[in-house]
């Protein structure tokens, strides 16, 4: 029987495998979209299997380790505990729905085929798992990043014949390579000066290494620790959408994709950088160091940013016209709630009043619960509008929809 590890680490690998096949029988729609929709759901299923493993036997005693170089620092090592289960839940949860709507969808393009479509969705797809899975901070987290940024880049300007597809997908590719830059940086702040306060001569980027030096980094060089971690906040806030950040790219992305790959962009992909905020500021830093470790000033500058950005996308969202980029803005603004019971968690965490660590567990357990729950409804709102857009042909909400027939651009769809 397949640990949680062996069952992610082969998710990856099949994702990766249903790639080269779709690309190789991408000339048949049909079949690349069911040949799309058999890896996903395959993988839903091993995914969903080891995170019931998880949650109710406990999560393995140590992370798997399936390719160690302590010469250059990295080790792919692989771990799935009760957090990475919970986003890879959601992950597979939502990339069922949206692999079985694309193979409908994806017919209804004239000008465009599926070679540039499934073999993104499927390495997209893989990124997501690695990312929720890996522990290393520097060398696998960058090649699961752009396994995650090069496809969707691919994704959102999918119909590069707009001019505007082009622009969104570029602001994209830049604000990706910017929040990965950054939380690579942070990271080797962390592992370097860690390494260099305890006198040691070995340098590994991984998780447990890095949490096991903090302490007389904390100590030592609380300045360096600070900028490493307002770098973690600034390269997960820009994947979440955080204000400002947001705005920036998430408005034109999303309304850019074909609407299944919108649906994992919303529903999963802004959720990667959730997740990296709670592990890096929450799990990274031992329980014993919380007197040295800023916690609840932390927690209150993130209490506030998400306050900022939900009042901001949700009122954002008001003003729009078009569907896709309706729910774009919204996401912002859900994900500001989000944000606000992260912070109010790190915010109350220090306190030794046993009122406020429940309100701190309140505060968590609904910002988890939320990731699922705004997951799930806007990865099925992303599929209804497409649904709207194939049947009017337009995205703009004012407008009455003319007969079918006569609503289907000739230009985008086939007959």
């Amino acid at each position: 029987m397949m640990t949680p590890e062996q069952a992610v680490l082969a998710s990856i690998l099949i994702c990766v495998g249903g790639a080269l096949l779709t690309l190789l029988v991408s000339r048949s729609k049909t079949i690349a979209g069911w040949l799309s929709f058999l890896t996903t759901a395959f993988t839903a299923v091993l995914i969903l299997s080891a995170v019931a493993r998880v949650l109710t036997e406990g999560p393995s005693p140590h992370p798997a380790a399936f390719w160690v170089a302590p010469v250059f620092g990295f080790a792919l090592r692989i771990y799935v505990d009760g957090l990475s289960a919970w986003f890879l839940m959601l992950a597979a949860l939502i990339a069922i729905p949206a692999a079985f709507y694309s193979i409908v969808y994806m017919r209804h393009y004239r000008d465009y085929g599926v070679a540039r479509y499934y073999p993104y969705f499927l390495l997209f797809l893989a990124a997501m798992y690695g990312l929720l899975s890996t522990t290393d901070m520097m060398w696998f987290f960058f090649v699961f990043w752009q396994l995650m940024t090069l496809p969707g880049y691919a994704l959102i300007r999918f119909e590069n014949k707009k001019p505007e597809n082009v622009r969104a997908a570029n602001k994209y590719l830049v604000m990706m390579q910017v929040a990965c830059a950054a939380t690579m940086v942070g990271a080797e702040l962390l592992a370097v000066t860690g390494v260099a306060v305890r006198g040691s001569t070995r340098l590994m980027y991984d998780f447990d290494t890095v949490s096991a030096n903090l302490p007389a980094l904390l100590a030592a060089n609380p300045v360096v620790a600070a900028f490493a971690f307002a770098l973690f906040l600034v390269g997960f806030g820009i994947a979440m959408g955080m204000w400002p950040f947001g705005q920036l790219w998430l408005p034109d992305a999303e309304p850019a994709c074909p609407s299944p790959a919108s649906a994992l962009l919303s529903g999963v992909m802004i959720k990667v950088g959730v997740y990296g905020l709670i592990r890096y500021f929450l799990w990274l830093v031992p329980a014993s160091t919380r007197n040295v470790y800023p916690l609840a000033q932390w927690g209150g500058l993130i209490a506030v940013l998400g306050t900022i950005t939900l009042f901001t996308g949700t009122m954002q969202a008001l003003k729009q016209e078009q569907s896709e980029r309706l729910l774009a803005f919204h996401s912002i603004g859900q994900i500001g709630y989000i944000l606000l019971g992260i912070g109010t968690c790190m915010a109350l965490l220090p306190s030794t009043s046993p009122t406020a660590a429940t309100l701190a567990t309140i505060a968590l357990v609904g910002a988890l619960f939320h990731v699922l729950n705004h997951g799930l409804f806007k990865g099925l709102l992303f599929l209804n509008a497409g649904s709207m857009l194939h049947a009017t042909g337009t995205q703009d909400l004012n407008r009455h929809s003319p007969p079918v027939a006569a609503a289907i651009p000739r230009s985008r769809y086939r007959a």
